[in-house]
């Protein structure tokens, strides 16, 4: 149950970074004069809606870089905690892993976002706090698997994130640096895929443990269906 817990939260928390990374906009500007005014209904653009030339809207990059900021903070919180607790060594080196390549993104983005003058979080926001508090309740393969799986819907949620920045981000540096760190947070990607392949959850383990005992009933019904044909 607290395992479930755990990773519907973490889970939760990588969509809304995903939804913010994907449909924040930048909001049209107001002229001298105009302030509290909206601007006419044909040049605004709201989330999910494409401009006029038929192009995705571009980002809103100072948000961004708060998601951003926020999501690679919990990463290294998190796995900090994996390399700590868990027991399986896989886990512990793609822990290390994460620490030494979100740290280093970290301190990128918060450089770049203070010469910009765009605030992003220096500390863990309370949702990722909770995730963090849930996680370290749990212990053995348990905690394995929840961090495993947390961390393959964590890493598609900013692979989304920066995929937009990418393509989309106003300032040519945020674009930059998104499209500069998009190919390791693909890879961390697919190593946590692999990860939570390795470690399932309970419900996967039940559903294939349904399928074997199906498996095995029906063959064995067909046994004895033979047995009592060849009886006649």
């Amino acid at each position: 149950m607290l395992r479930t817990l755990s990773l519907s939260l973490c889970a939760a928390l990588a969509c809304a970074g995903s939804v913010l990374g994907q449909q924040t906009q930048v909001q049209p500007r107001t002229q001298p004069g105009q302030a509290g005014q909206a601007p006419p209904a044909a040049t605004r653009t709201l989330p999910g809606q494409r401009s006029e030339a038929g192009r995705p809207a571009q980002l809103n990059d100072s948000l961004w870089a708060a998601a951003a900021a926020s999501s690679g903070l919990k990463e290294v919180a998190v796995s900090q905690l994996a390399a700590d607790r868990s027991e399986s060594n896989d886990i512990k080196e793609f822990a290390r892993r994460m620490i030494e390549d979100h740290t280093k993104a970290n301190r990128e983005l918060a450089t770049l976002a203070s010469s910009k003058r765009m605030a992003v979080p220096a500390a863990l926001e309370i949702s990722a706090q909770a995730c963090v508090d849930i996680l370290s309740g749990v212990r053995g393969q348990e905690f394995d698997a929840c961090y495993a799986h947390s961390q393959l819907v964590d890493h598609q949620a900013a692979v989304a994130m920066f995929e937009a920045a990418a393509e989309r981000a106003r300032d040519p540096e945020i674009k930059q640096f998104a499209s500069r760190n998009l190919e390791t947070i693909r890879g961390h990607l697919k190593h946590a895929q692999m990860l939570a392949e390795k470690f399932p959850k309970d419900s996967d383990s039940s559903s294939r443990g349904t399928n074997r005992d199906r498996d095995r009933d029906r063959e064995k019904g067909e046994s004895q269906k033979k047995d009592s044909d060849r009886d006649r």
